[in-house]
């Protein structure tokens, strides 16, 4: 790919880019239907539609990685979180103009898988935790947080649910393929051009596949915000992020060494998911004011991150 014209290279891009979100957009919108007409629990229905929408930033993070660009995958990883919390949160409540509303306790349990994960990969990043530990624990919140939802019990919605399971698994498998044949042509075209525009590795993770990679996330999330679906977009923003950081950096860690994720990188992201969790925690609701600060603080963060800040 080093040797293709500069114009077939952003062909090649955006052709990829394309066939990627379009794919994961149609993932996610299936799961959500799915979830829908099956009765299932919002927190659910918000799992299911991060862990589809999460494909392209996922794909992207680990190709990346294993391509030997570790701090663009990992650009991507923390970039993407960045631009969710402002995307799917803050921009939605400005745009919508309807507060975005979550009970108390799924917000607290919300909050433990996000703060299981994140400190986990935090931890291993910093060379405190071995990978394998990292994931374990991420995978027992996991396990207990889908065992505290209220899910259908009686034996013909079990039945029904194990079929359309079943069904989705075989009519995605597609989708998953080509989720990940796009990935891998925006990743590497992508590299290929920016070592040719002498564009550095923070701008190509943290801004440029951050910011695409996230569409199918943000395009669901204003789904869920018009229609009012609070419980379900605060979920699908959360666990998109805790999939970031689990597939993104602990799964890959388990391989090589990451890099390019500093401390204040992180920190920056914890003060973000601060904000934006505030405003639920004490009032239940969030604003167009707060979404507006999230917007704003965010804007901060990516220009301190893209200047070689902390």
């Amino acid at each position: 790919m080093t040797r293709l014209p500069t114009l077939l290279l952003l062909l090649v891009f955006t052709g990829s880019l394309g066939l990627a979100l379009g794919a994961s957009t149609v993932f996610a919108r299936r799961l959500d239907r799915l979830g829908s007409r099956l009765g299932w629990p919002e927190a659910l229905v918000g799992l299911l539609t991060a862990t589809a929408a999460d494909a392209p930033e996922l794909t992207s993070a680990i190709i990346a990685i294993a391509h030997g660009s570790a701090a663009v995958g990992a650009g991507v990883v923390v970039g993407s979180n960045l631009f969710n919390l402002a995307a799917m949160v803050g921009a939605v409540a400005l745009v919508t103009q309807v507060p975005i509303r979550i009970g108390r306790k799924d917000l607290i349990e919300e909050v433990g898988v996000a703060l299981a994960v994140t400190g986990s990969a935090t931890l291993v990043v910093a060379g405190l935790l071995p990978a394998w530990v990292g994931l374990a624990a991420c995978g027992v919140a996991t396990f207990l947080y889908i065992e505290g939802l209220d899910l259908p019990r009686r034996a013909p919605a079990s039945l029904r649910l194990r079929a359309k399971a079943i069904g989705i698994a075989a009519l995605e498998l597609p989708a998953i393929a080509l989720i990940t044949l796009g990935s891998l042509g925006m990743v590497r075209s992508a590299l290929v051009l920016a070592d040719r525009w002498s564009v550095s590795d923070a701008v190509v993770g943290l801004v440029v596949l951050a910011w695409l990679t996230s569409l199918p996330n943000a395009f669901t999330a204003l789904r869920l915000g018009l229609a009012g679906r609070g419980d379900a977009l605060v979920s699908e923003t959360l666990h998109s992020n805790s999939i970031n950081m689990a597939g993104g950096l602990l799964l890959p860690a388990l391989f090589v060494t990451i890099t390019g994720v500093s401390a204040g990188s992180l920190g920056l992201l914890f003060g973000l998911t601060a904000l934006t969790l505030a405003p639920l925690a004490v009032r239940g609701s969030l604003g167009r004011r707060s979404g507006a600060a999230i917007v704003l603080a965010y804007a901060a963060a990516a220009a301190v991150l893209v200047s070689g800040g902390p």
